[in-house]
């Protein structure tokens, strides 16, 4: 047995039992589902769901791995995990190898130093509220040829693809100054409805794309509901998991449950717009803190837009022609029993989804010099083509921020939120 972050409470027994699942049947090592992706770009055994679970079992016995945790091949092979999670869903016995790569990135780093992008990356919640407070700086010294060439070779990233810009004004910022009410924790919006509802302000759209959710704002007012959002800063911790943060990312998590959900409206739904920071409510919230019976109430609350606005038998009101969906792997994978995709479906006439895997960017995977081929090899697959191939009427439609940028990166194709759909489909009255 070993300690870890995570419970695994569906194995009794922890890791140990859990890396056991694997029985080597090797579905992971098919070229057309949505596992193993990193194996379909590389078609090597070290880089497949089995591999990994193979890898990870013979370190734990400590007989042909005998330098365990410190191990460079282990180490390699998780590096080009994306953590998709397609494993825990496609696997035939759930193999969870994003879970392990966590624990092992956090014991592999226990006693050494981390590469700066670990820190950049990983601990990107705590970055971007500091680089937000110079907005116009930060924005133009990535523009700055010279600027970006040291940024991108300090954190290893690859020169040919552009980072992200932060947005002038941060979501938060904007929803100090035009909410109509700030009470219990929350500042609220169209104060005269009873039906209460809490936006969750993810860092990914919180900085970068303040727009989606003032539009989330605007959708749901012009729906009826009393719209919620937090006046304190919070972050699920999404990009910890990848790096191996994991005493951070219960920090995060204990910070949730304490002053955000004890100060939640009874019975309100949580909407999150990014389905990577969902699927940390749905996933790792109730492996890492499942003996809580707050971890499972929020894991449940939490939700989509499409999933509320169907629940409330909110219906589009009218199809727009044609497009393009892709879903965010996570959603794929982790967010089960979701109405997005059919919402979606019945906001168009002719909705097709080309690939039921991941696109390849992962995060910041699809932006690493090491990693950047198996990015672009994996979205020229489907997704690529099927855009090119495109007419420029036709939408493109991505729940995922990181999603969203590969597109656009290797198009020049703006792509949709889910939301920006829906205010299409559901104009004010």
């Amino acid at each position: 047995t070993v300690d870890t972050a995570f419970s695994f409470p569906d194995d009794v027994g922890g890791l140990g039992r859990s890396l056991e699942r694997c029985v080597g049947m090797g579905k992971c090592r098919s070229f057309n589902g949505a596992m193993c992706p990193s194996f379909q770009a590389t078609r090597e055994e070290r880089y497949s769901t089995r591999g990994r679970a193979h890898l990870m079992h013979e370190l734990m016995r400590h007989e042909v791995i005998a330098d365990g945790w410190d191990n460079e091949v282990v180490l390699d092979s998780l590096e080009h995990c994306l953590s998709c999670k397609a494993c825990k869903s496609d696997c035939p016995t759930q193999v969870d190898v994003a879970s392990y790569k966590s624990e092992f990135m956090s014991k592999h780093y226990e006693s050494r130093r981390r590469p700066l992008a670990h820190y950049a990356f990983g601990r990107l919640g705590d970055v971007l509220p500091v680089l937000s407070r110079f907005p116009k700086l930060t924005n133009a010294g990535l523009r700055v040829p010279l600027a970006r060439r040291m940024v991108c070779r300090q954190l290893g990233l690859s020169e040919n693809r552009n980072l992200p810009l932060l947005a002038n004004e941060p979501f938060k910022v904007w929803a100090g100054q035009h909410c109509e009410d700030t009470r219990a924790g929350f500042h609220w919006f169209n104060t005269k409805s009873s039906s209460e509802v809490v936006l969750w302000i993810d860092s990914f759209n919180g900085y970068y794309r303040p727009d989606l959710l003032r539009a989330a704002v605007r959708l749901l007012t012009n729906a009826g509901f009393r719209v919620g959002v937090s006046n304190r800063r919070f972050c699920c911790g999404r990009p910890l998991y990848e790096h191996g943060f994991l005493k951070q990312a219960r920090a995060r998590l204990n910070e949730i449950l304490h002053e955000f959900h004890d100060r939640l409206p009874e019975d309100a739904s949580i909407l999150v717009l990014e389905p990577s920071c969902l699927s940390v409510f749905k996933d790792e919230l109730t492996n890492m803190i499942s003996g809580d019976e707050r971890a499972r109430d929020l894991s449940q609350r939490a939700k989509t837009v499409g999933d509320f606005l169907r629940e409330n038998g909110i219906e589009p009101k009218r199809k727009l022609e044609s497009g393009i969906l892709h879903l965010h792997c996570h959603h794929k994978s982790v967010v089960t029993g979701s109405n997005e995709r059919g919402w979606l479906m019945d906001s168009f006439q002719k909705l097709s989804e080309p690939e039921n895997g991941c696109c390849g960017m992962a995060g910041s995977f699809g932006m690493k010099s090491k990693t950047r081929w198996i990015s672009e090899r994996l979205f020229r697959r489907n997704l690529g083509p099927r855009i090119s191939e495109s007419d420029d009427s036709v939408l493109i439609v991505a729940n995922g921020f990181s999603c969203r940028e590969q597109i656009e990166a290797e198009t020049g194709r703006r792509p949709l939120h889910p939301i920006e759909i829906a205010e299409r489909c559901l104009p004010a009255d």
